[in-house]
């Protein structure tokens, strides 16, 4: 399935900037091009990986994923929780104007599925927020069927340079940062086994402080993606890279995982 670049990245800006005009503070994730060309990245590679299929977006957010992901054929639904911002007017534009199903759940671990309902759940820069991280695992666990796909993106490293200078510059940082061991493990114990990781984000893409960086990043969009893709595979250097991108796959009551995909799982070498 053959998807254009251009239209996608134009037209989440559109909706980003319309939002922003109506009041909403909350989506410089969507401020400039290098951004949501990463969440592009992310969408062909859930489309590589997973294929297709009935895929749970969970903490939606904006929408900008399901969005994404229903332009490569997944059948997606949106969970969100109720709070003054998710429910407002300027924060559901793009989930209302392009039909997203959206599920405002009253409890964000208790999820208001039946088991095996899904065959992926994405967490797009969700479980580090939640308040039980070891439960709400375990719970996405009961939803997805047998070989079904967890993908953690854009998971805090605790050795991040950009949480340690935003921490020290601006005063703000993720209060959760994983070493991969550790992801690793809270993974396992909700019965899945980690298929692939990698280390994200070595250029920071949320600009919004810095004008002439976004303006810069928006512009050559595409260099700058390059170059980040360069230093998250320098050994070494990628220790200190802002996330961490998983995919995990449930196990079977045998603890087996299916064979269904191409992936395979990488060498974990390096001090993580």
């Amino acid at each position: 399935m053959k998807v254009m670049a251009e239209d996608e990245i134009e037209v989440l800006r559109e909706y980003a900037a319309r939002s922003a005009a109506m009041g909403n503070q909350h989506v410089s994730n969507l401020s400039n091009r290098y951004a949501i060309h990463d969440y592009r990245l992310m969408a062909d590679e859930l489309r590589a990986v997973a294929g297709g299929g009935r895929l749970l977006d969970w903490g939606c957010g904006y929408g900008h994923m399901s969005y994404l992901l229903r332009r490569r054929g997944f059948q997606v639904t949106g969970l969100t929780v109720p709070d003054e911002n998710n429910l407002s007017d300027s924060w559901n534009l793009l989930i209302r104007e392009q039909g997203q199903e959206v599920i405002v759940a009253g409890d964000d671990i208790a999820l208001p599925f039946e088991d095996g309902s899904f065959d992926i759940v994405l967490s797009c820069g969700v479980l580090e927020h939640v308040d039980d991280e070891a439960g709400s695992v375990k719970e996405i666990a009961r939803i997805l069927r047998p070989g079904g796909y967890f993908f953690v993106y854009q998971l805090p490293n605790w050795l991040s340079v950009v949480e340690w200078l935003s921490e020290r510059l601006l005063g703000v940082a993720h209060e959760r940062r994983y070493r991969f061991r550790d992801a690793a493990r809270l993974l396992a114990e909700a019965g899945f086994s980690v298929r692939s990781r990698r280390h994200g984000s070595m250029i920071p893409k949320n600009l919004d402080r810095l004008p002439v960086l976004r303006r810069l990043f928006d512009r050559y969009y595409r260099q700058v993606a390059a170059l980040d893709g360069l230093l998250v595979r320098a050994p070494l250097l990628n220790l200190f890279s802002g996330t961490w991108e998983i995919v995990a796959q449930r196990t079977d009551a045998r603890g087996l995982v299916a064979e269904e995909s191409g992936v395979r799982e990488q060498e974990l070498v390096g001090v993580d």
